[in-house]
């Protein structure tokens, strides 16, 4: 589908090399223990659950920066710090 449906499609050999590039990313699983860390977090910090379970799965990954136009860049939680990669450093 990836090799059809864009507008500047790709091969599939183009297509696989991707899909092996991100099957090298690490996966973090939502289970129900993150859930309810997600439930916690989001009380405490006054955040949707949704931002708030991104936040968990980016602190289980061990990440340092999460990049979102949405949160304020220099918030941080824990060991995470947003960062706007629309706004110059």
């Amino acid at each position: 589908m990836v090799a059809r449906k864009l507008p500047l499609p790709m091969t599939p050999a183009v297509a696989r090399e991707l899909v092996a590039l991100y099957s090298t990313w690490l996966l973090v699983t939502v289970d129900a223990e993150m859930i309810l860390d997600a439930s916690l977090r989001a009380e405490r910090a006054r955040s949707s659950f949704w931002d708030a379970l991104v936040i968990e799965a980016a602190h289980r990954a061990g990440a340092r920066r999460l990049l979102s136009e949405d949160m304020p860049a220099g918030r941080r939680f824990g060991s995470v710090v947003f960062e706007n990669p629309f706004v110059a450093p």
